[in-house]
Parts: C-alpha cells; structure tokens; sequence
C-alpha cells in the first residue's frame, strides 16, 4: 500500500467527517448541559458530574471522555462563551458602519 493511500483524506472520507461531527456535537451538548445544570444549581454552586450526566442523558464514560472534570467543563463553557462575545462585538464594529452607529454601539455595551 502506498504512502498517500495510507493517509486518509478528511475532506473526501465521509466517515471521519462524521465521526468529527459527531464528537462536536456531543461536545456541545455536554457544553449545554453544563450551562443549564449551572443554572439550575442554587447559591451559585457548581452541579455534580452526575447532574450533568443526567441531564445530558449520556453514561459517565462518554463525560470523562470529553471532560477531565467539572472544572474543565466549566471552564471551556466560559471560554466558548467569552470568544462568542468577542465575535458579536467585532461584527458590530466594522470599517464599513459609521462613527455615529459605532459610538452609540460602545456605550450600549459599557
């Protein structure tokens, strides 16, 4: 077999492109349950890995596959949310708006 036969291509091989859409998508359903279990957890503690689990309805196995703990879900949560921040705030601000739009934008946002 040859070198390149060997390498599979991503692009043309429709199992790897969905096995990685797959993957995202649980990834973003753990990311979601996370949030809600956040904010179904009173006093601002943080939820059990089997709450999220739960709610996620996925086995333990497929949490700790994705997530070391807690604390890294919660932390990539907050990164995925931060960099979708930055993301509406760049969109408003393009070249092509004008001063006035782009000034009453900044003092609705502070």
């Amino acid at each position: 077999m040859e070198q390149s036969q060997a390498v599979i291509d991503e692009s043309t091989d429709h199992r790897v492109r969905v096995a990685r859409q797959r993957r995202e998508r649980m990834h973003r359903r753990l990311l979601e349950a996370v949030l809600v279990c956040f904010a179904e957890t009173p006093f601002g503690g943080s939820p059990t890995v089997e709450v999220v689990i739960a709610k996620a309805d996925v086995s333990k196995a497929t949490y700790y596959k994705y997530f070391a703990s807690i604390d890294e879900a919660v932390q990539q949560l907050g990164q995925t949310m931060a960099d979708d921040m930055v993301e509406i705030a760049k969109s408003m601000f393009t070249p092509t708006n004008t001063a006035p739009f782009r000034m009453t934008a900044a003092m609705q946002i502070f």
